[in-house]
């Protein structure tokens, strides 16, 4: 969902493997450095059929964002500002009313089974504290036009919201995050960047572990990529990858230090890993030419991957081994695990997989 919309703004049965991929240094990828393929051979994703199983959503538009707090109460939004809701694990899907119906909801999280937020490429900021009974719509103090694509709450008042504000009269656009200390009432403007550096790229992701300490995933309009980290709530960001050929489409940090960014090269799927909180990364190819469109990581050694054509992928190692395929025919446009083996996906069509391991 995130390449599709992007493309425009910027230019202004299932085959599966078990794999060791070939990894290298950042350092090495910014400077060309090759990159390996995989190392063995296919095998199923999971060994009991039921391990991943389809839910009725009870809508055919295309989702973009899926959060679980639990492993009961849920959301997923898409297309057409399409909200569903479930409290019992995705047995039941309940469409909500979120007051929109002419743009994309494109990300949700949550936070029990009352608390849930939704931001759209129209510069919505939607929130519900009733579990979806109502939504109500926050103020961005922003004074250019934006699209928002990414979103995390720690807590119930700290939260951060991420894309790019237009720029009609220079015919570009540039980076942008927001905050909110209120629950999402109100928010501030962030910027990773400083003005002119910022022109001609999009903040597609945003994650903080705690009030202080966030990370954010830039793209340029080569699709090149950087991340930056916060220690101060967003207010001031440093630089931690500096730019990379490789377009990343998502970011996830399990702790302070470690963290991974999900994406897409000339190659295919790519994942970039830190231990250290991004003062280094190694970049991991994973062999299989579906890009990634999300990531969530669960615990400092487990990975989970979605992307292009169904693809679903994960490590419970730190990136040595990996299990994936596709499980789906349509793209799956985000993923929410809620342990390390139990997780949804949500995609194309209404799609929403269940994944228990």
């Amino acid at each position: 969902m995130k390449t599709r919309l992007l493309m425009a703004v910027l230019a202004l049965t299932a085959a599966a493997v078990v794999f060791a991929p070939a990894a290298g240094s950042a350092a090495a990828a910014r400077d060309g450095g090759a990159r390996g393929g995989p190392r063995s051979g296919m095998a199923p994703l999971a060994a009991r059929a039921s391990a991943i199983t389809a839910q009725h959503s009870g809508v055919t538009a295309a989702l973009s964002g899926v959060s679980f707090s639990s492993g009961t109460s849920g959301w997923a939004v898409g297309a057409g500002g399409t909200v569903v809701s479930t409290v019992n694990g995705g047995k039941t899907w309940k469409r909500q009313r979120s007051g929109i119906t002419n743009v994309a909801l494109t990300a949700v999280d949550s936070l029990g089974s009352k608390k849930a937020w939704a931001v759209s490429d129209a510069g919505d900021v939607l929130r519900t504290a009733n579990g979806g009974t109502s939504w109500s719509r926050g103020s961005w103090s922003g004074t250019h036009p934006a699209m928002f694509f990414a979103l995390d709450f720690v807590d119930g008042t700290h939260g951060w919201i991420a894309g790019l504000e237009t720029r009609p009269i220079l015919q570009n656009s540039s980076a942008l995050t927001a905050s909110t200390t209120d629950g999402g009432r109100g928010w501030t403007s962030r910027m990773p960047l400083e003005t002119e550096a910022r022109l001609g790229m999009v903040c597609l992701s945003v994650d903080f572990v705690s009030a202080q300490v966030g990370y954010a995933l830039i793209n340029n309009q080569d699709g090149e990529s950087r991340i930056y980290r916060s220690d101060d709530g967003g207010a001031t960001w440093n630089e931690v990858l500096p730019t990379v050929a490789d377009t990343l489409r998502d970011l996830s940090f399990s702790d302070v230090a470690h963290g991974w960014a999900a994406g897409r090269n000339n190659e295919g799927a790519v994942v970039f890993r830190t231990v250290d909180g991004g003062a280094t990364w190694d970049s991991i190819q994973l062999g299989v030419g579906d890009g990634l469109e999300a990531a969530q990581a669960v615990g400092a050694a487990t990975l989970w991957v979605c992307g292009d054509n169904g693809f679903l992928g994960y490590t419970a190692d730190g990136g040595e081994t990996w299990n994936g395929g596709r499980v789906t025919s349509g793209d799956l446009n985000d993923i929410s695990f809620v342990t390390a083996r139990s997780g949804w996906a949500a995609g194309e069509g209404g799609t929403i997989l269940r994944i228990k391991l």
